[in-house]
């Protein structure tokens, strides 16, 4: 029916249609080629038409499926379920005629409700109105923060995160629900309005812009029925009571999983529910995906690259993430990706008692992380002692620690000859900018000396051309801006008086300039050497973390076994007397290492590739072909007898040996030919269980382990991956284009194994993108990753929304506010920890969790073996019965209440069955 557009419910209408025609929602219409009248929306979906190879075709889009519309529909949710909390529907309202159906129109003048025998003329029913008002201010405080968080960003742009801030100077309007809560004090200032929401008051830029990343902080809706989903689970997989990590008596947190991809643990789980539970297999990918939902939420977020496997810091970040989501309400995580929820860990806490809270949110996955890694052993019942906290995160923050240092070495440019003859002539020529100095040109002083110069020779250098190449000395040049021009032109090649010389006293000055300048090849060699040192020694972290992922299996052979190092090698076709070192390294792949292990009785061969991939060989047929090329001495026998003669020829090895060469990655089933296979460093000898320890109970702490170390040392120091005369080579930029590419390639190889176990907030350092890069193309959706970009960035595609303007819908504000994505990482020196430096680095715990650790009787023990059961609300570990951690956090409750209303503004959704309450505390 049509509603008149001067009624009491046109006016919400008008409301309805004015958030319809958000630029966002219309751009993700239009984005989809939905055709808007056909448009039908409900609570979690929207459903219309579109035309595909000129059919026209139904379509719908949820606020699950990652097509957007949860961002694209976050104001409109709340005012959509206030017309139509049934869910029957509800149109796309245009402009001119709001036509609308009936069930809408009923429920908002309340005659819906049996008994009351109300009639229109009795106005809006009193529950609609007061629903009406909660909707208002829930728009009106999503107009606020897209609005607060543009008018700081355009104030704090550009400046040092140290840069002291006075928001109290900031004059602000606010919208009617926060003048209420703040009170009737007229002018208001931004300070007054952090405050009010929760956020503090920041003092400084990089405390502002982590004000910011919270402004615009959002979640999807949590999905329908998600407690008789969980109810189903339990009694179908018999998975009641399981604990955290646990799904119908699989453990998916087992050693055995360490380094496996979510994927193939849930396919395991699927296989277990079938096997054991007698489910056929449709049922049990259900059943699978609902008891993950409450054990492991992790496994059900979208778009999850394989790099973050489990036992991987990655992995812990996403879990803390799911926490977070779980704790405003359980499922959220289900709708979000894997950016999406990590961007959760890269808030900094508001405050000290949110800080604790989160070293009680990862408490669960950071004990996982180390009963998996190793570090501390497994324990039932979640009964763990402060001692063993405080291993896991020692070690945590160590391993996460060096692997950013190795990411920031890895991803440090190479000193070029050119960018050091740069710095150095500034620091001589300090009146000039860069610009200027690469404009500036030089030519010989000396008239004769110029005239008789080679055809080939060029009349002007630059002076960085000439600085670079060692031609830069006293006495010999001008700068070509002070060479005097001639009177006129010759008119003779023999007319040489009108090609006159510098004056003595330019050159002179020139001349002082370049005394100052130091030799360019030495200091190039001494940067260079550096450079090579610091980046072996990432290598060496690289490959602790590569061993320390494999599965359990593997790291278990490895500290048991005796160990040997092998390169592979191309013939050099040289005579073998003639052959030298550079001959052999030319032809050597230095991208990959073989290792053999002998353990119990077996052989198996490792290829530790230096793009992170370690592949084993267990195939008899492969390690017995691999053990006869290895131990063949026949070239010894034939060199004594050939003498000069003997040309050393290689084997067939089921290896790609393009792997090991060129960094490519590697192709199953290959044999290369013509290849040796020569000892590298120095063999390991056999190790042994420890103390109290079995082959079934040992998980070896890979990371940390002698033996571990011994093996990447050797590998670095023996066979890494470019010497220091090809670096020096590419430092003075001599290598061919192939080869300056091939080195790229490979470093951003190396820059991509290392994503996994550093933060989800690492940020590349400006002007060190990749070896010198200005940016790196690595994903198929074509992200561009410049210069304090997030380094996690490198390993999943962004979808990028277009920024379109957006005017506030109910609010006051006239600025125009541009919308983002939510993008929570931010580039910035020293700001606060983040959600994941303050959950994981228990070192640092603050005075309420030091006090909960360290004093026994104030419930410690419980809120340990509760936090490691998963217990999805911290308000129950806190607020019942004997436990004393009540007493010792009793703020702890409602900061989990505050930061729960906090988020759940940001979803978007108001419950019109509820009575209207202020949102924020």
């Amino acid at each position: 029916m049509i509603v008149p557009a001067f009624s009491s419910l046109g006016d919400v209408l008008d409301i309805y249609r004015q958030l319809l025609d958000q630029p966002q929602t219309r751009a993700w219409f239009a984005s989809k080629g939905l055709e808007t009248d056909t448009l039908t929306l409900h609570k979690d979906a929207v459903k219309g038409f579109v035309i595909r190879d000129g059919v026209r075709t139904a379509v719908t889009f949820s606020t699950t499926d990652g097509s957007g519309w949860w961002e694209a529909s976050i104001k409109l949710r709340a005012i959509r379920n206030l017309l139509d909390p049934d869910d029957k529907g509800g149109p796309c309202v245009n402009s001119g005629a709001q036509r609308i159906p009936l069930h809408m129109v009923s429920h908002a003048y309340g005659l819906d409700a049996p008994g009351t025998g109300r009639v229109v003329q009795d106005g809006l029913a009193p529950a609609f109105v007061l629903a009406l008002d909660a909707v208002k201010r829930e728009i009106g405080e999503l107009d606020e923060r897209a609005y607060l968080a543009t008018f700081l960003e355009e104030h704090v742009q550009g400046l040092a995160d140290d840069h002291p801030t006075d928001w109290s100077r900031q004059p602000t309007e606010l919208s009617a629900a926060s003048a209420q809560g703040i009170g009737r004090q007229a002018p208001y200032d931004v300070r007054q309005l952090l405050e009010h929401k929760g956020l503090g008051s920041a003092s400084t830029a990089g405390e502002t812009r982590n004000v910011i990343q919270w402004l615009r902080i959002s979640l999807p809706p949590a999905p329908q029925f998600g407690a008789q989903e969980l109810r189903a689970v339990a009694s179908l997989a018999d998975a009641g009571g399981a604990s955290s990590g646990n799904v119908a008596g699989f453990e998916l947190y087992q050693p055995a999983h360490m380094g496996r991809t979510l994927s193939e643990v849930r396919r395991d789980l699927e296989r277990h529910l079938c096997e054991e539970k007698g489910l056929e297999p449709t049922l049990a990918v259900q059943v699978a995906h609902v008891g993950l939902a409450q054990a492991a939420p992790e496994f059900l977020v979208r778009d999850v690259p394989d790099a973050v496997a489990v036992g991987t810091p990655a992995w812990v970040e996403l879990r803390l993430g799911c926490a977070v989501a779980k704790a405003v309400a359980p499922g959220t995580s289900r709708a979000m990706n894997e950016q999406q929820v990590c961007a959760l860990t890269t808030l900094a806490p508001i405050s000290e008692d949110q800080r604790t809270l989160m070293q009680v949110y990862g408490l669960d996955a950071l004990l996982d992380w180390a009963v998996l890694n190793g570090v501390v052993p497994a324990r039932s019942q979640g009964q763990y002692t402060r001692e063993h906290i405080q291993k896991a995160s020692l070690a945590f923050t160590r391993q996460r620690t060096l692997a950013t240092r190795a990411f920031n070495t890895t991803s440090t440019a190479l000193p070029t000859r050119r960018a050091m003859a740069v710095r150095e002539l500034l620091k001589v020529f300090s009146h000039l900018s860069i610009s200027q100095l690469e404009s500036t040109t030089l030519q010989l002083a000396d008239a004769d000396e110029r005239r008789n110069l080679r055809a080939s020779e060029p009349r002007t250098r630059t002076l960085i051309e000439t600085y670079m190449s060692g031609d830069l000395v006293p006495g010999k040049w001008a700068l070509t801006r002070e060479s005097p021009s001639r009177a006129q032109p010759a008119r003779t090649p023999f007319q040489f008086q009108d090609n006159p010389s510098v004056p003595a006293s330019e050159r002179e000055a020139l001349d002082a300039f370049i005394r100052r300048l130091p030799p360019l090849d030495g200091l190039l060699e001494k940067a260079v050497a550096t450079h090579h040192r610091k980046q072996q020694m990432a290598f060496v972290t690289k490959l602790k973390l590569m061993f320390a992922r494999l599965p359990l299996a593997d790291r278990q052979r490895i500290e048991l076994g005796a160990v040997d190092l092998f390169t592979l090698r191309k013939t050099t076709g040289k005579q073998q007397v003639w052959e030298s070192d550079e001959n052999r390294a030319a032809v050597t792949g230095r991208q990959g290492t073989l290792m053999r292990i002998l353990h119990d009785q077996s052989v198996t061969y490792y290829e530790v590739l230096n793009s992170g991939k370690i592949i084993r060989h267990d195939d008899p047929q492969v390690t017995t072909a691999l053990d006869r090329v290895v131990r063949d001495q026949s070239h010894l026998g034939q060199y004594k007898l050939l003498g000069e003669k003997y040309i050393r020829r290689g084997h067939a090895v089921p290896l790609d040996f393009a792997a090991y060469a060129r960094g490519s990655a590697p192709v199953a089933g290959v044999t290369s030919e013509d290849v040796i296979i020569e000892r590298l460093g120095r063999p390991l000898a056999a190790g042994t269980l420890p103390e109290q320890q079995t082959l079934a109970s040992f998980v070896p702490d890979s990371f940390q382990s002698d033996r571990v170390e011994f093996i990447a040392c050797e590998i670095a120091e023996n066979n890494f991956y470019e010497s220091r005369d090809d670096m020096l080579k590419r430092a003075r930029e001599q290598l061919p284009v192939e080869k300056s590419r091939e080195a790229d390639a490979r470093d951003i190889s190396l820059l991509l194994s290392l994503v996994p176990f550093v933060g989800a907030y690492q940020d590349f350092a400006d002007g060190n993108i990749g070896k010198g890069l200005q940016s790196l193309a690595l994903d198929a959706g074509g992200l561009l990753i410049g210069a304090g970009g997030q380094a996690r960035s490198l390993i999943r595609a962004a979808n990028r929304l277009a920024r379109g303007s957006l005017r506030p819908t109910l609010g006051r504000y006239n600025p125009v506010v541009q919308p983002r994505t939510p993008r929570l990482a931010w580039s910035w020196v020293e700001p606060k920890a983040r959600f994941s430096d303050a959950a994981f680095d228990l070192a640092k715990q603050t005075a309420l969790f030091f006090n909960a650790v360290f004093n026994p009787v104030d419930g410690y023990p419980r809120l340990i073996s509760a936090a490691s059961k998963g217990l999805a609300k911290f308000p129950s570990v806190l607020g019942t019965a004997h436990g004393g951690v009540g007493k010792t956090l009793p703020h702890l409750i409602a900061v989990e209440e505050k930061m729960r209303c906090y988020f759940l503004v940001g979803t978007g959704l108001v419950d019109p069955t509820k009575p209207p309450v202020m949102q924020q505390q």
